[in-house]
């Protein structure tokens, strides 16, 4: 099943109006949401520290590309006040995103974005969508990796295909909570090969890698980098990758090459908050784009086996969408989204 993209859009921003401080001070409950400071439509520069809310814990992927970005854009003199990542996780990224809901306006802070930035919202698990933000800029798309143990009896996609065919369901397939990415590449792998997988699930990515070298389940679908040690190390055996080409340094096919047509990606990007003014976007749209161009980014993406994709401004909402519309027909599909 291929996921296909819109890639032109519109950003909405919406201007300081003259006279609103007057306004909110006569009807300060209606006004009460604005709690960004009051930014002068024109060209527009920092002048305090910078907040780069980062929605996951640390130490995972969200993580590190939040951290990277913020040196590169402070190391490179990109940004002239200081970038600090601060991490909020909590409710699959809606403390993050509640928090940076309330900054209408304020330049100073932009976030991480990932899937659960859709897809909570998507679930109805959120008071937000996409087009309550900013969407700033989309720099790289990862994929999983469906993966098997290094003594598994399914030495190929087909081989594992094949099985579960022949005995509906009694294959355990291990990933995290239901409407995450390694369920949708679980229902996306049934959907296009007629297999039947039992899907269990965990608190955790690390959870579920240690249930699959434990023996505790058959197959898993990790993140690539997360795991790239353990098929190094002989312990784990990538039987297929969901990006739309061979991930460079894993001699691990597509599932294209083996047949599936599945491919699954998911966007990582930068977001801010609503209601930030023409010389804001235009600014962080300029500091990402050039901090996207560095040697150091590019080697992080080589590093963490992420594919470049790079959408800023109208290009990045327009992707967005696309990515919301994707993930929205899969939750249908999966009997998890709750629509207002």
């Amino acid at each position: 099943m291929h996921m296909n993209r819109a890639r032109r859009g519109t950003v909405s921003a919406r201007p300081v109006v003259p006279g609103l401080a007057a306004v909110c001070v006569l009807t300060l409950s209606a006004c009460s949401s604005l709690s960004g400071p009051t930014v002068q439509e024109g060209p527009w520069e920092p002048d305090d520290n910078i907040q780069m809310i980062i929605h996951a814990d640390a130490g995972g992927s969200s993580d590190l590309m939040g951290r990277q970005i913020a040196d590169i854009l402070s190391s490179q003199d990109i940004v002239e006040q200081p970038v600090a990542p601060e991490n909020r996780p909590g409710g699959s990224g809606a403390v993050a995103y509640t928090y940076l809901l309330g900054q209408e306006g304020n330049g100073h802070v932009i976030a991480t974005l990932s899937s659960s930035y859709l897809t909570t919202a998507v679930q109805g698990k959120a008071d937000y969508t996409y087009e309550n933000f900013t969407n700033l800029a989309v720099l790289a798309t990862d994929g999983l990796m469906i993966t098997v143990s290094a003594d598994s009896p399914y030495a190929s996609l087909d081989d594992l295909v094949a099985a579960a065919r022949e005995d509906p369901g009694q294959i355990d397939f291990g990933g995290t909570q239901l409407g995450g990415a390694d369920s949708i590449v679980r229902h996306l792998l049934e959907e296009e090969t007629g297999a039947e997988l039992n899907y269990v699930s965990f608190d955790g990515g690390g959870e579920a890698n240690a249930a699959l070298l434990g023996g505790n389940v058959d197959v898993i679908a990790a993140n690539p980098a997360e795991v790239q040690g353990l098929l190094e190390s002989g312990r784990m055996r990538g039987l297929a990758v969901t990006t739309p080409e061979r991930l460079e340094g894993l001699d691990v096919p597509t599932a294209l090459e083996e047949g599936v047509e599945l491919e699954f990606t998911q966007a990582r990007g930068i977001v801010a908050p609503p209601g930030l003014t023409e010389g804001q976007r235009d600014f962080w749209g300029g500091a990402i784009s050039e901090a996207a161009r560095t040697q150091e980014w590019k080697d992080y993406l080589a590093d963490n086996l992420l594919l470049e994709e790079v959408h800023v401004g109208t290009e990045a909402q327009s992707y967005v969408e696309a990515e919301w519309n994707k993930y929205a027909e899969v939750m249908d599909a999966l009997g998890l989204r709750e629509e207002g």
